[in-house]
């Protein structure tokens, strides 16, 4: 298998989810609300400990969901698959739901802004949840450098750049989204 076959499986059910997700929005939202129910009233003050509380709320979810894939790769590659279906699902369920309450432009500004650096890194994750599934079953003398690689990617790598998406989030985007 192809190393660039590792970073398309995901790239593909992350695409397709996010049509099913724009297209089934309604679940979408109902799904959101339990899962992210008692984040809302959080989100909603604008106190700066709680803007920075959220910011590493969201570090930490999205920094948990990275890591867990690319420990459990050897194991569980097929785990990365449904995180990022799971991700491109509410992207698009929520998006659609943003589009027609907000408008197609304040609705990207919502999400590009930070989007561009955190839908990237999760896909990374993923690539490399597969990639150290498929060395695990390929070479098992090389696969304990390349899973401590892994886990050196999510510390050098992962964290740093889902850090700075989170910050983004938190603190650029609804200025973004404010001035629309």
């Amino acid at each position: 298998m192809k190393k660039i076959l590792y970073i398309i499986i995901p790239v593909i059910f992350f695409i397709l989810n996010i049509i099913v997700g724009f297209m089934d929005y309604n679940n979408v939202l109902k799904l959101a609300e339990s899962i992210f129910g008692e984040f809302k009233e959080v989100v909603a003050e604008k106190v700066l400990s709680t803007k920075i509380k959220v910011m590493l709320i969201i570090f930490t979810r999205n920094l948990s969901v990275a890591s867990i894939m690319i420990v459990t790769g050897p194991f569980l590659a097929l785990l990365a698959i449904i995180i990022t279906s799971f991700n491109g699902y509410v992207i698009g369920g929520i998006a659609h739901y943003s589009i027609i309450n907000r408008g197609v432009t304040k609705t990207l500004a919502l999400i590009v802004p930070h989007g561009v650096i955190e839908v990237p890194t999760i896909l990374y994750a993923a690539y490399l949840s597969i990639y150290i599934a498929v060395e695990y079953y390929r070479n098992r003398d090389k696969f304990y450098l390349i899973y401590l690689q892994g886990l050196r990617n999510i510390i050098f790598k992962i964290a740093p750049l889902l850090l700075i998406a989170a910050f983004i989030e938190t603190f650029i985007t609804p200025y973004i989204a404010g001035l629309l």
